[in-house]
């Protein structure tokens, strides 16, 4: 009973940190946006200070604002619901090999996971094998 409870404790001096670490990373800047989202618009000034949900208002009653906000959660549904049916059934087949065989699916599923990281890079490689990242007034230009 001692030691599970000292187990517990010390799986969470572990992840505490780490947590308070992330947690305070994501609020204190989603804090601040909120802040600047109660600031006036006013046309020609970068920021009017005030308190004030003008803002969330119109974005609310516009029909543009809320055709666009009901475009971005379909899609984020429609995305959702698309990567769980082509998920699940891998993770499931995941979860249940006991045997070698599974390997070779972890290997390939593991490849998705960096495709990220390395596309920027085929994306820069120019046809002679120099890899070189796009200047800003080369933007926009063909070669």
């Amino acid at each position: 009973m001692n030691q599970e409870r000292s187990s517990t404790l010390s799986a969470a001096g572990l992840v505490g940190p780490a947590t308070l670490y992330v947690a305070v990373g994501l609020l204190i800047p989603l804090a601040i946006l909120f802040r600047y989202s109660l600031n006036q618009f006013v046309p020609g000034k970068f920021m009017v200070d005030a308190l004030t949900i003008e803002n969330y208002v119109k974005f609310f009653t516009d029909t543009y604002y809320t055709a666009v906000l009901t475009r971005t959660v379909r899609i984020a549904l429609i995305t959702t619901i698309i990567c769980l049916a082509m998920g699940f059934p891998l993770a499931y087949v995941l979860a249940r090999t006991r045997t070698r065989a599974g390997a070779p699916i972890h290997w390939g599923s593991g490849i998705y996971q960096r495709i990220p990281s390395v596309l920027p890079l085929a994306c820069w490689s120019r046809s002679d094998g120099v890899t070189e990242a796009p200047r800003s007034h080369e933007a926009g230009r063909g070669r």
